[in-house]
């Protein structure tokens, strides 16, 4: 009896021995010795901005039925499909909220990995305008979403979702206060190249936008008179203010059209008839820079939305060769946007002129777009 005793303890030292040995060589091996601990706000922000091509994707082409498919035809008919806010939150809105909470705690707010990406006003300026921006798509995608919850890690892993109206009203107030907290660029800024103006002109944009968001709710007071204070402010005035993400001639960096068509050789998509067939009515001078002619005839065809059947694609108009060239640019707010805005405020009697104001800021953003 007493020999079975000791075995088993000696068994039971043994086990507890090797645990603690297994313990302290697997904490040594997950401490990645190329890896800082210490966050740099300038690499966050610049994978902040470099990750918001993520949110936009094909499927709203197909939805808006501007492309249609070759081959795989289920997304063209709306097929039911669960589509994922949580990459959204956990790269692009993760590093943002990250830089805010860096530039507004006491302890780290005056560290040299904080203040080498500028001052802590001038930071959260850029940050808040950038998580507007996500927010805003994500609230117009999904509606009543996590807001004032969300972004804190582990400490509150099932944040509440707050409603649409709260967030749109919250996203005015962000925009309207981000911009006066910006006194130079940033020397990390793959959108804007480091001008400060634009990034303001950006926020005073995405405000309007919000606010005609709000135009058939009871907050519409509330909406009108931001949307005067924002168009005051100074909002996107030509092309040249775009929000432009500027894909480059490297295969790091380059445009997700050049990797599907040509690097990896899919054509699944092409123009729709719905498209083509209002380009060429209107002898649109875009038609070639958006489509292809067809290999087979010559002239522009425009693949039939909608149909459960594969298509053979020299039949159809491939997309043009501007849209998927490998530097080709991500346009992600534009001056064409904001004139057709502009004139559905005038539309609304937000700003003055009637409908001679609708027709010239409606012809502006056609020869915008031109």
């Amino acid at each position: 009896m007493k020999t079975s005793i000791l075995k088993y303890l000696s068994i039971c030292l043994l086990v507890i021995s090797m645990l603690t040995a297994c313990k302290k060589d697997f904490g040594d091996l997950n401490i990645n010795p190329n890896a800082s601990p210490i966050p740099s706000t300038k690499l966050l922000f610049g994978g902040a901005v470099t990750n918001i091509v993520g949110i936009h994707s094909a499927d709203a082409l197909l939805y808006t039925q501007h492309m249609a498919e070759f081959v795989y035809t289920q997304e063209s008919r709306y097929f039911n499909k669960i589509y994922s806010y949580d990459p959204i939150y956990a790269a692009p809105l993760m590093d943002l909220q990250t830089i805010i909470n860096l530039n507004t705690d006491p302890e780290t707010r005056g560290k040299k990995y904080v203040t080498d990406n500028g001052s802590n006003n001038n930071q959260l300026g850029h940050a808040r305008i950038m998580k507007a921006f996500l927010m805003l798509h994500i609230t117009d995608r999904w509606g009543a979403v996590p807001y004032t919850e969300a972004l804190k890690g582990t400490a509150n892993s099932k944040p509440k979702f707050d409603s649409q109206k709260f967030i749109y009203n919250d996203l005015l107030k962000e925009l309207k206060e981000a911009p006066l907290q910006i006194t130079a660029g940033l020397p990390n800024d793959p959108l804007f190249d480091g001008n400060a103006t634009k990034w303001k002109r950006w926020a005073n944009s995405l405000r309007a936008i919000v606010a005609l968001r709000m135009a058939k709710t009871e907050d519409v007071e509330v909406a009108k008179q931001a949307f005067a204070e924002a168009v005051g402010a100074g909002i996107l005035s030509a092309n040249s203010d775009n929000a432009i993400f500027k894909y480059l001639a490297n295969v790091n960096f380059e445009s997700p059209w050049f990797t599907n068509y040509v690097r990896g050789g899919r054509y699944d998509y092409g123009v729709s008839n719905t498209m083509i067939d209002k380009l060429v009515a209107f002898n649109d001078p875009r038609t070639p820079i958006f489509a292809r002619t067809a290999i087979n005839t010559g002239t522009f065809e425009g693949i039939p939305y909608g149909k459960n059947k594969t298509f053979d694609l020299t039949d159809y108009s491939l997309l043009g060769r501007a849209i998927y060239a490998q530097n080709a640019p991500l346009q992600i707010t534009t001056y064409a946007q904001m004139c057709f805005t502009m004139a559905e405020a005038a539309l609304r009697g937000w700003i003055t002129g009637g409908d001679a104001a609708v027709s010239d800021w409606y012809n502006k953003g056609i020869d915008a777009s031109m």
